[in-house]
């Protein structure tokens, strides 16, 4: 697995999938990290730019069938929509340090509480005995549900670093939770619709956009927030340089990507139960 970092020049924007137009719903949301297709679309697209395909003819399928193979291709006719043999894994949030080491950030899991008065955590149990005031319309046999938080814990949010997360699955109690607001920040923008014909404003056509900024610290323990994305080397190694530039979420953002070496946790297999 080839894996790649990508970090923004200025800011993300990956909107939700609601329907938006300035005009009609005049608020885009954003949604970060972003989903695999959103990701798997713009590294296509990008492939497809940088070898100078024409996108037309693509939409036709009319193009080196290696390539639709490599990358896939829109439905046409009778032949269904595919994405080829191009694989990937995440995106992930991840960090890069002042020494270059790539690391993930995973979202907090659900059974990880924290202390509303203290900086001490704990995790939930499962409970012991037969969970008959359980009700549930999926099948539920061998499944244990948790004990109730009690003594002043709450659901402990944030996000969880690579180290703590080995931690946390080896049956440890995670010690610290990163903040949004320590990796990305929401930055809302007004915008108008536009007028291509004259470059002018259109009247009455006001909207509202939410964007990302993942954070970048310059001081002494250097970290830049970005996305963390595995792709097939075979194939990738092909299709993309080391690193280079890419066209990634909406209103035409731009970001860097490059080529680096992660470090993941590897907790060790166990018999028994999983969470």
């Amino acid at each position: 697995m080839r894996w790649l970092f990508i970090e923004a020049h200025d800011v993300f924007m990956f909107r939700e999938s609601k329907p938006f137009a300035a005009g009609q719903n005049f608020i885009a949301r954003s949604v970060f990290p972003p989903t695999p297709q959103t990701i798997l679309g713009a590294i296509r697209t990008h492939v497809l730019e940088t070898m100078r395909v024409d996108l037309a003819a693509y939409g036709r399928r009319n193009v080196d069938p290696t390539l639709l193979a490599a990358i896939g291709g829109p439905a046409i006719d009778n032949t269904a929509a595919d994405l080829g043999a191009l694989r990937l894994k995440g995106p992930f949030l991840a960090r890069r340090d002042h020494a270059g080491i790539v690391s993930r950030v995973i979202k907090m899991p659900l059974d990880v509480m924290k202390h509303k008065d203290m900086e001490t955590f704990a995790v939930l149990a499962p409970k012991h005995h037969d969970h008959d005031d359980a009700i549930t319309n999926a099948p539920f046999s061998a499944w244990r549900p948790l004990e109730t938080a009690e003594g002043g814990y709450q659901e402990a949010g944030g996000w969880l670093a690579e180290d703590l997360l080995a931690v946390y699955l080896a049956g440890g109690i995670p010690t610290e939770a990163i903040p949004d607001k320590a990796l990305f920040l929401t930055e809302e923008r007004i915008g108008l619709g536009i007028d291509y014909s004259r470059r002018t404003a259109q009247d009455r056509l006001l909207y509202h956009a939410e964007f990302t900024r993942p954070q970048v610290d310059f001081g002494d323990d250097a970290l830049t927030t970005g996305l963390l994305v595995g792709l097939n080397d075979d194939l990738s190694e092909i299709l993309l340089p080391a690193q280079g530039m890419i066209n990634i979420g909406g209103e035409g953002r731009s970001a860097w990507y490059e080529t680096v070496t992660p470090i993941f946790a590897q907790p060790t297999a166990s018999q028994g139960r999983l969470k």
